[in-house]
């Protein structure tokens, strides 16, 4: 029975090839989508465990509890404050509390960028050296007393200037160590936007740029947080003595959630990898469903195409099929020739699909990293293929042929040797 499978096999060569490029076709196209949505989850969690490590927790004023007058305004209420600080450092499981403070006056900074000079409104942010240890070369780069003052970057203004400014204008890519070590101007006192009588260029304090980090702020150069406090008395005496935010640190990342609910119960608002997580993972669901809507109608015409071409060989091969039951071949055993051409085919057009898709991916991320090379957040490869996969997607391959074909098979096992035969 195989060796006649195999014979018929070769003796329809046209519609043989049309069937595995159909099953060709449909098996690339659920491994790409796969392996896309398989590589986009691991980039996202890979990139929010990074902003957001699994024992970390932010934590921030409850504004839908204290409203947002009760947050500007210089009452305690609704603030981040050393008695917060000495509250969340009661509850068990906490390991260190790094907190953020911000400059509490309008501000701008000025910059040099490939011949350009950028002036623009900024925050001011300050943290402790222990927080962002890891990008900058020594705890006496952070803790410089005079100027100019030590601040470091979040990376991904780096490629919103990429993708949006540089690209767009056919402006120079730049890269971290473009930056590293280069100067800005901080106007204490002046603002492009909030312009008053007392907007003044004359206070200028000098930043340099000793490293970059996924834990600053988007919203402006990070300092040391003793070089904000002094530049607060100085400049915004009359501002609120409060951190912008807490980034708690636990002992047991297993106890993350729970820490992060006790936190809550004192009338504060969290942020962790978790619950982060959960809103990701709720993005990539909606991607999921779109892909996966698309590889199904590629899976149906895949399928429509197989029946449709063993039906006609099936109509072909009446004499054949007569012939073989009037020698004494069960209906069962038509049935099995059948799914077997099928399942053989299966398997050489998911070979070729498989090796379509992997070859497609490599193209797809070797372009993508060319052209973006320079972006912060690209990671190594936006496909993630594992040998599980491969197996996965050859099983399904195999399977699709076989079950597309159990309806010619049946019809086949049915045919009536004499009437065949006449």
């Amino acid at each position: 029975m195989i060796s006649i499978a195999l014979r018929s096999i070769i003796a329809h060569r046209s519609r043989t090839i049309l069937s595995i490029i159909s099953i060709a076709i449909g098996v690339a196209s659920v491994f790409l989508f796969i392996s896309l949505i398989n590589g986009i989850d691991k980039a996202s969690t890979e990139q929010t465990a990074k902003q957001n490590p699994l024992n970390q927790i932010i934590v921030r004023p409850k504004l839908d509890k204290t409203g947002l007058v009760s947050f500007l305004t210089k009452t305690e209420k609704g603030k981040l404050t050393d008695k917060t600080i000495e509250e969340i450092k009661k509850i068990d499981g906490i390991k260190n509390i790094y907190p953020e403070i911000q400059f509490g006056n309008f501000a701008s900074v000025e910059i040099q960028l490939v011949g350009i000079g950028v002036l623009t409104d900024s925050m001011i942010f300050g943290v402790p050296y222990e927080f962002i240890k890891e990008e900058i070369p020594s705890e006496a780069t952070w803790k410089s007393e005079q100027e100019p003052y030590p601040a470091i970057l979040p990376r991904k203004i780096l490629e919103l200037y990429n993708l949006s400014v540089a690209s767009p204008q056919g402006l120079p890519l730049i890269s971290e160590k473009d930056i590293i070590d280069k100067e800005m101007i901080f106007y204490p006192r002046y603002s492009t936007f909030f312009g008053s009588s007392e907007n003044d260029k004359s206070d200028q304090i000098t930043l340099k740029i000793v490293g970059f980090s996924d834990k600053a702020s988007l919203l402006g150069p990070t300092l040391p947080i003793a070089t904000v406090n002094i530049l607060n008395r100085y400049y915004a005496p009359s501002g609120n003595n409060s951190y912008t935010e807490l980034f708690v640190e636990t002992v047991d990342q297993n106890k993350t959630t729970q820490i992060a609910q006790e936190i809550e119960n004192l009338g504060l608002s969290t942020q962790y990898f978790t619950k982060d997580m959960k809103e990701v993972q709720a993005k990539i669901s909606y991607l999921s469903m779109g892909l996966g809507l698309i590889s199904l109608i590629i899976i149906l015409l895949s399928a429509i195409a197989i029946i449709g071409t063993f039906l006609s060989q099936i109509a072909e091969r009446r004499k054949e099929l007569g012939l073989l039951r009037a020698l004494g071949a069960t209906r069962r055993q038509i049935k099995l020739l059948i799914m077997f051409e099928a399942g053989f085919i299966g398997f050489i057009g998911s070979i070729l699909g498989i090796s379509t898709g992997i070859l497609a991916s490599i193209l797809f991320d070797k372009y993508v990293t060319t052209e973006l090379k320079n972006t912060i957040l690209l990671p190594d490869t936006l496909f993630l293929i594992t040998p599980q996969m491969i197996i996965a997607t050859l099983g399904f391959g195999i399977c699709l042929s076989v079950i597309a074909a159990y309806l010619p098979a049946n019809t086949a096992s049915k045919v009536d040797p004499i009437t065949a035969l006449k």
